[in-house]
């Protein structure tokens, strides 16, 4: 979160003061796809700093495109089920 509120990431990691996991999380039933383009687009505003970070998205289920495009771009999806079982 930002202090003017123009930006929301729900998780950070930092290791050296630079982000290494950028994460968004979404409790509805189905992540869309556009979560992982919102997230991609903070990650940009965030600079060089962040390009190499990690992303995540964390919900209760994710769509297939959303399935898909994470598979293929190495993106970590992690599910209420993985958190709680």
């Amino acid at each position: 979160w930002s202090r003017t509120g123009d930006m929301e990431i729900d998780v950070v990691a930092t290791s050296k003061q630079e982000p290494v996991l950028l994460g968004s999380c979404k409790w509805s039933a189905k992540a869309p796809a556009s979560v992982l383009d919102e997230l991609r687009d903070q990650q940009r505003r965030l600079g060089k700093k962040a390009v190499d970070a990690t992303l995540a998205v964390f919900a209760r289920g994710f769509a297939s495109a959303l399935t898909r495009q994470a598979d293929d771009e190495g993106v970590l999806l992690v599910s209420a089920a993985d958190l709680f079982s």
